[in-house]
């Protein structure tokens, strides 16, 4: 939907009041059209009111273009950038895919019209063999590429780091850290760009891969040993019996080690059920006690007794209430009603 300046003026001074206009017809959520509300007043703000007219776009020159290019490479979004630039997203976005292309000649305008008929006249324009780039532009791409390898290199080493730190709850060791290191760099990552992220230099890298664990290997046999008990009891024993087995067989470790490679290894032993008490304490209202236990009475009709009974469904509670009976001829009350 294509709005007039007017519009767009009232509804940006609206924003700046507070204030959000009516929501035109067509917008089934009034959030989009408050979203591109926003988008105007940013779009005015860097570029004055002039930006939210129809009319004649600027011509923007290849290195104009390259500019605002160079900003999105640099690792700032293509909306904002455009939003500066007072252009759509969308022909920025276009404008980035073209040089990843084409280069620098991507962004030359082509000319409009209708193709002529005489082809012996018509230039023709080979635009898979672009020109080669100038010593300043083939620099300045170069830098552009290594600013983006490292930002990319950034992430994903800030990534993986958080998320190990998280599951641990402390520092990653060097170890781990190079570790880390090892599998972005399988994964295509440049290791000089992964050492800077790190902040680890390449001597302490290459050490670390070197370095046997020895208290892996001395774990070895105990923890193959952990897993085959483990497998023979259904897979049921948690470390307090895993631990007596192994003492069983003549190993002679701690609970605390048991428990460390039982984690490692993620076995974890089945806790037997709870036992289910139905008691809840002093739920309700409690009636007063009128007999006291004085069951026995005199005269016909004095004292009456029931009984109810509560079952639990699924569907909710049911309630059954015994007949009345009378304490002294201990008859059903209905049944004296029926002789009565």
């Amino acid at each position: 939907m294509r709005y007039d300046y007017e519009f767009k003026k009232m509804c940006v001074d609206l924003y700046r009041q507070g204030k959000w206009p009516e929501t035109p017809e067509g917008y089934n959520d009034p959030g989009n059209f408050h979203v591109m509300i926003r988008r105007w007043a940013r779009a005015e703000k860097a570029n004055g009111p002039q930006v939210l007219k129809h009319g004649k776009q600027h011509p923007w020159t290849p290195e104009e273009k390259l500019k605002l290019i160079t900003k999105v490479l640099a690792g700032r979004t293509a909306q904002s950038v455009a939003l500066e630039a007072g252009i759509e997203s969308r022909l920025l976005y276009d404008w980035v895919q073209k040089y990843k292309i084409y280069g620098y000649n991507g962004l030359v305008s082509k000319k409009k019209g209708r193709k002529s008929k005489d082809t012996a006249k018509m230039k023709k324009v080979n635009i898979n063999n672009p020109r080669k780039l100038q010593e300043s532009e083939y620099e300045e791409l170069l830098r552009l590429r290594e600013e983006n390898a490292l930002i990319k290199a950034e992430n994903e080493v800030i990534k993986k780091k958080d998320s190990l730190e998280g599951r641990k709850g402390s520092c990653a060791t060097q170890g781990e850290k190079a570790a880390i290191i090892k599998e972005l760099r399988d994964r295509g990552y440049k290791l000089k760009y992964l050492l800077t992220a790190m902040g680890m230099s390449r001597s302490t890298y290459y050490y670390e891969l070197g370095r046997t664990d020895a208290v892996a290997l001395r774990n070895t046999g105990l923890s193959a040993e952990i897993r085959r008990i483990y497998d023979e009891n259904r897979q049921r024993y948690g470390v307090r019996r895993i631990t007596a087995e192994l003492h069983n067989r003549g190993f002679e470790v701690n609970h605390k080690r048991v428990q460390r490679l039982m984690h490692d290894m993620e076995l974890f032993g089945k806790r037997p059920k709870e036992k289910y008490y139905s008691y809840k304490g002093e739920v309700g209202k409690t009636a007063d006690n009128l007999l006291k236990q004085d069951f026995i009475s005199d005269t016909p009709l004095e004292k009456w007794t029931t009984d109810v009974s509560q079952f639990n469904m699924g569907w909710g509670e049911v309630l059954l209430f015994s007949d009345p009976r009378h304490v002294r001829e201990r008859d059903y009350l209905v049944q004296c009603f029926a002789a009565s």
